[in-house]
């Protein structure tokens, strides 16, 4: 594990029961698992804004993949360990839908062990035989859905009492949540990291939920790897002249 400005290529990776993939590496590729396949690209930019990491996991019996994103306000050796506890609690929990627990453990780790930058996670879970896809948010922007063909739609969490959903770090003892919604196949889900929609073009504005929304829903034909080029396309459109200010993370799923 560990980060870097050069972007890894592959052929498409086929990530099977009981199995782990991903860290904070730069990386432009494709997996296959038995619920899903994806497109993800992951990179740093040249600075110490932020800490990007990803991971796919796949149960013991191979029916549901979980997908986690975390996004790092630090680099370097704090970016190392956060990304050796979320390795650590997917494993532990690869073969369970809650993913609020997932959560749970890392905010445990984070604030016990005083990390002093904050950090936002979302994970999220498809399970082929219920048919359903089990998220949990902490306090990071949240995932896009497509259901049967339609619009893309942001996936929000039911409002909760008390201190709840927070960024990893911020109390020890918060609440998580765990929300599912029903997907068959052909539908589709966008996890990413706010370097997309903060991005920032030369007239200041951020490329923000209505660009990501509108270069969703402009590319919806497409495939997942040709709507994460079409994302990063329009992002660097959007940008101009402007150098990327931020890490930024996107990851395209498709139910299969």
């Amino acid at each position: 594990m560990g980060t870097a400005n050069t972007i890894a290529t592959a052929a498409p990776l086929r990530i099977r029961c009981a199995e782990i993939w991903g860290g904070i590496l730069a990386v432009d590729t494709d997996m296959t698992t038995a619920g899903l396949s994806a497109s993800i690209f992951s990179t740093a930019h040249d600075g110490d804004r932020g800490g990007d990491m990803y991971y796919v996991s796949v149960c013991k019996w191979d029916y549901l993949t979980r997908l986690a994103i975390a996004d790092l306000r630090g680099h370097g050796g704090q970016a190392s360990r956060l990304s050796a506890w979320v390795y650590a609690s997917m494993e532990k929990r690869m073969n369970t839908t809650a993913g609020h627990k997932i959560l749970s453990d890392l905010n445990g780790e984070v604030k016990s062990r005083g990390f002093d930058a904050i950090t936002t996670a979302i994970v999220a879970g498809y399970h082929t035989t219920k048919r359903k896809l089990y998220f949990s948010n902490a306090g990071h922007p949240p995932a896009y859905v497509q259901l049967q063909g339609g619009a893309w739609q942001p996936l929000a969490l039911a409002a909760s009492s008390g201190p709840a959903n927070l960024p990893l770090g911020v109390l020890p003892k918060v609440k998580y949540d765990t929300n599912n919604v029903p997907m068959q196949p052909g539908d589709r889900i966008c996890l990413y990291t706010d370097g997309v929609t903060d991005c920032v073009g030369p007239d200041d504005e951020p490329f923000g939920d209505a660009g990501l929304a509108d270069s969703l829903n402009r590319n919806a034909e497409l495939s997942p790897a040709g709507l994460k080029a079409a994302i990063l396309r329009d992002l660097k459109r959007h940008r101009g002249e402007y150098p990327p200010d931020d890490d930024v993370t996107l990851l395209i799923a498709e139910i299969s």
